[in-house]
């Protein structure tokens, strides 16, 4: 059986969801995907994720990290812990472009990554 997991930060208090729902709703908008098309991308139900981008109710670290791989992001920075969304790579180490084949990869769709490439744009 699992349980929901209150997450604290600098174990002084608990994760607030408006950071959360905040940084869920941007990268999903980013990837230019809907709540129904991330929802069949992480298996996470499409009503939690749209309570989830509104602040309400507390994920279970299961879902938290379907939603971060689904997006392309660390469960850190989801959770507000982390200014840094993609981990190791810096927002200014790399361009656009760069950012959009990887996202294509992470997201496990080789050919748009490959269209990508091929185009170089």
């Amino acid at each position: 059986m699992l349980m929901d997991i209150v997450v604290k930060v600098k174990h002084t208090k608990a994760i607030t969801g408006v950071v959360r729902g905040e940084r869920l709703k941007y990268h999903r908008q980013q990837l230019r995907l809907s709540q129904a098309a991330l929802a069949d991308l992480t298996g996470v139900d499409q009503t939690l994720i749209s309570d989830y981008e509104n602040s309400i109710g507390n994920p279970t670290a299961l879902t938290i990290k379907a939603l971060a791989k689904g997006l392309g992001i660390t469960t850190s920075y989801l959770l507000g812990e982390s200014d840094e969304a993609m981990g190791l790579i810096t927002d200014g180490s790399i361009s656009d472009y760069e950012r959009e084949v990887i996202t294509a990869i992470r997201h496990g769709d080789k050919i748009a990554a490959a269209q990508l490439v091929l185009s170089g744009q």
